[in-house]
């Protein structure tokens, strides 16, 4: 809070103290009734990140000076260490906290990993609400802080205009899914082309809480929710015909993730080569001329 109160005032500072509220993170969960978290829908907070028995690997975990001298005892060589209240700040949808709560994450890693760069790199949070605030935070957090790996929203929930239009009131219920591709808001391509300038190999990550069916107890929710949010990125940047990967050909992209994502990106290639056949006259559409079932 101390960084937060630097970087935006003591005002900003109160206004955080509620920006987890309705969010993944809700501490007021365990004060809810049973009725209250059923009226509202609330998600149960996760809680096996914070082990309370185990008070070493917690401390490990929070403290980079212990994590760096028990490296060997993991196996590790080098950790590219991501954030977890990063998470809920990139979904804040106040820009003003958002981008504060951003900037001070960031100062807070430079400073608390310093001195033990050649074994852990810290991931600079950077918010995706809009190109220029990407292109912002990136700018600072490498040229500035010094910053080696970046950590991106894998989407951003955007109000539905006409909801927002027709019922302010419950607008913040509704959202539709912006994942910088094909319908995004706006032109992300910049932010790629800013990554690769500085360096960067973009990477994603956010949570799939609370989508669909998501909404029941954190290991039921969790069982689909790391195929969902990757699903999100297995577009970037835009793999279709005329922007994106053919665009800016050399950019890195890591999607952390497991199998399912995997599987995303090959149905991908199979629509696109069978694209690809269809307009060289080749494709099955073509080879095999319309017979319907009735002139069979």
């Amino acid at each position: 809070m101390d960084y937060l109160k630097s970087a935006a005032g003591a005002k900003e500072v109160e206004r955080f103290e509620t920006a987890y509220f309705d969010t993944f993170a809700d501490p007021r969960w365990s004060r809810f009734s049973v009725q209250e978290r059923r009226e509202r829908r609330n998600l149960r907070p996760t809680w096996w990140a914070i082990p309370a028995r185990n008070t070493t690997d917690l401390a490990t975990a929070i403290f980079p000076k212990m994590m760096y001298e028990r490296l060997p005892e993991m196996g590790l060589d080098f950790s590219v260490v991501y954030p977890t209240m990063g998470l809920i700040t990139i979904e804040l949808q106040d820009e003003e906290l958002r981008r504060a709560s951003a900037r001070s994450l960031n100062q807070l890693k430079a400073e608390t990993f310093r001195g033990f760069q050649d074994r852990l790199t810290p991931a600079a949070l950077i918010p995706m609400h809009s190109p220029s605030e990407a292109i912002a935070e990136l700018e600072y957090a490498v040229r500035e802080l010094g910053l080696k790996s970046a950590m991106m929203a894998s989407y951003i929930r955007r109000p539905i205009p006409y909801a927002a239009k027709r019922w302010p009131d419950a607008a913040r219920f509704t959202y539709w899914m912006d994942t910088f591709g094909l319908d995004s808001e706006h032109d992300y391509d910049p932010i790629w082309a800013k990554c690769q300038e500085l360096g960067i190999a973009p990477t994603f990550h956010s949570v799939g809480y609370g989508w669909g069916s998501r909404t029941s107890n954190l290991q039921l929710r969790a069982q689909s929710h790391w195929q969902l949010r990757g699903e999100c990125r297995s577009g970037l940047p835009r793999p279709v015909p005329g922007r994106g990967a053919e665009t800016i050909p050399r950019l890195a992209l890591r999607v952390p993730g497991r199998w399912h994502e995997l599987g995303a990106f090959a149905l991908l290639g199979a629509h696109r080569s069978l694209e690809q056949a269809q307009r060289r006259g080749d494709g099955p559409l073509q080879s095999r001329p319309h017979r319907s079932r009735r002139a069979a």
